[in-house]
């Protein structure tokens, strides 16, 4: 049983004034992620009903006890006309459920070091001005462009380094989680893209999603990264493949090493990726059946 405690829909704030690791992308001994962190919660409560029935195979069809009746069985243990196979031991934990979280980097923070760097290289591209509302009210805030997010999502999945340390990126917690939000990113370019019918971007997201199923079996050979032409640089489809031919370089380097099921988990990994350029593709595809105009 899930239940919220508190009133109904109450929600609470944790703060942590200091959070510090190292991730993929830190390359250098002073990398390191060091940042504040708030996050709003709600908070549940889990009720678990285990019959001792279930464990000694007694009788598991009598009629549940209440609180009350476990109470007076834990007061009373020299009752012995109870049977064991009928009490319920009644557990709960209590629990929480993430609804955002916003953190605040420090001056040595590797996400901020990078978006310097990328600003410094590329003026311009990094930050945009963005708005906020809220039941009539609108506050302007700097937000991370399209490109900034891909670029960071791609450092958080395949690293930034053209050669990976260690390419059983599986075992990385959240890696495809990133992987996904990545292709959602490059999605959203390309829909949004310029310059290009609906027919080159369902085609550009058929052959990501076909490269991405038989990448698992397709490693292993002498592989071939895809297309470089115009649509892949554009909408950034070029950082995934160029991403996977790094990926598909250490995976053949660390070949002797790799555990037996590499091959499973590659593929497995990929597969929801590949799932969703497929959409983005049926999206285009339904976007040109319909007429609808491509962005100017």
């Amino acid at each position: 049983e899930l239940c919220c405690y508190g009133s109904p829909g109450k929600l609470f704030v944790s703060t942590s004034e200091h959070v510090q690791f190292r991730d993929i992308r830190c390359t250098e001994e002073e990398d390191t992620c060091k940042f504040g962190l708030v996050r709003l919660f709600l908070g549940f409560r889990l009720s678990f009903d285990a019959r001792a029935g279930a464990v000694t195979g007694g009788d598991q069809h009598g009629e549940e006890e209440t609180d009350q009746e476990v109470e007076s069985d834990h007061e009373d243990s020299d009752d012995a006309s109870r049977s064991d196979a009928s009490t319920v031991a009644q557990e709960w934990r209590y629990s929480r459920g993430e609804v955002f979280d916003v953190s605040i980097p420090k001056r040595e923070d590797i996400s901020l070091k990078i978006m310097c760097e990328h600003e410094r290289k590329f003026p311009g591209t990094t930050l945009t001005v963005a708005h906020l509302s809220c039941r009539g009210r609108t506050v302007r805030i700097h937000a991370q462009t399209l490109e900034g997010l891909i670029v960071e999502n791609y450092d958080l999945t395949f690293g930034r380094n053209a050669e990976m340390d260690d390419p059983c990126i599986w075992r990385i917690p959240k890696v495809q989680k990133r992987m996904l939000r990545l292709m959602e990113l490059i999605g959203v370019k390309l829909l949004t893209l310029s310059g290009y019918t609906w027919r080159r971007k369902c085609q550009a997201c058929t052959n990501l999603a076909d490269v991405l199923r038989k990448f698992g079996n397709a490693w292993s050979a002498s592989w071939a990264p895809g297309n470089d032409d115009g649509i892949f640089v554009d909408a950034h489809l070029d950082s995934f493949f160029r991403g996977l031919d790094i990926f598909a370089r250490g995976l053949r380097r660390e070949a002797p090493r790799l555990p037996l099921d590499a091959s499973v988990q590659v593929s497995q990994l990929l597969l929801p990726a590949a799932d969703l350029a497929q959409r983005f593709a049926e999206a285009c595809a339904a976007l040109e059946g319909s007429g609808a105009i491509v962005p100017e």
